[in-house]
C-alpha cells in the first residue's frame, strides 16, 4: 500500500579500480499500480570509507521503460559523494 517499502535486492557490486563503466541501464521499473509520487524503488549506492566518493553516474529525471537512447549519455552526471540515494528506476551506471 501507499508509504510501503519495496525491497528488491540487496548486494555488492564490485568492479577493478579504473575498469570502464557500465553500460547505462535502470535496475527495475514500475507499472501503474505503483504511480510515482515519489521514489517508488529506493536505491542507496555508497563507497567504503568516508573520504571515497561514488562513482555512479545518473541521467536526471530519466526513468525508461526497459529502454536506453544514445542522447541519454550526453546528461549523465557523476555523484560526488560518499553515498547517494535515488530512484532504482532512473537511469544510472557504475562510474569509473
Amino acid at each position: 500500500g501507499p508509504g510501503e517499502w519495496r525491497v528488491r535486492g540487496l548486494g555488492w557490486a564490485l568492479a577493478p579500480p579504473h575498469s570502464d563503466p557500465q553500460v547505462l541501464h535502470a535496475d527495475l521499473w514500475g507499472g501503474p499500480r505503483h504511480p510515482r509520487r515519489t521514489i517508488r524503488f529506493p536505491h542507496l549506492l555508497w563507497k567504503p570509507g568516508y573520504r571515497n566518493s561514488c562513482t555512479t553516474e545518473v541521467v536526471p529525471g530519466a526513468f525508461t521503460q526497459g529502454g536506453v537512447a544514445a542522447w541519454q549519455y550526453r546528461h549523465l552526471r557523476q555523484a560526488s559523494s560518499p553515498s547517494i540515494l535515488c530512484d532504482g528506476e532512473v537511469l544510472h551506471r557504475g562510474g569509473r
